[in-house]
Parts: C-alpha cells; structure tokens; sequence
C-alpha cells in the first residue's frame, strides 16, 4: 500500500511539472512557461486570468528562455458591441 501512495504522489508531481507555470502576471500581461509546441494550455490559462482583469489575451510572443518555451499575453480590453 505504501508503494502505490508514493506511486500516485509521484504520478500528481509529475503532472502538475507539465502545467503551463506562470512566470509573469501584471493587470495588462501574463506570460507562461510551456511544453514546446502545445499552446493550447496557456492560451487557455491566459484567457482565464485576462477575463479575471476584464480583458481577452492576445498572443504577442513566443520564444524561449533557459531552453523552455514561453508565451506572452497582453490583455486586451474588451469591447462591447
């Protein structure tokens, strides 16, 4: 029982590595650490966070940075019509 607590703290660990980790955030900007090539998480996390502010996230850059990925978010105002 003891190797299948560890097992599945291991496996909950290495799951939330794989997240999209927020390295910035301001009222106008988020940006996100990510596995290289899925954008789709922190584009996700950066809607989230940017409606939170009363915003929508639009990509401005992708790069790299210490040899991971990294998104960046500006929060853009929202517009009613």
């Amino acid at each position: 029982m003891k190797g299948f607590v560890a097992t599945a703290c291991c496996i909950g660990l290495c799951a939330c590595a794989s997240q999209p980790k927020e390295i910035s955030a301001t009222p106008t900007s988020v940006s996100y650490e990510y596995e290289s090539g899925d954008i789709a998480d922190p584009t996700h996390k950066a809607q989230k966070y940017c409606a939170r502010q009363g915003g929508v996230a639009k990509l401005q850059n992708v790069g790299k940075a210490d040899g991971n990925a990294v998104a960046i978010f500006e929060c853009e105002t929202a517009i009613s019509r």
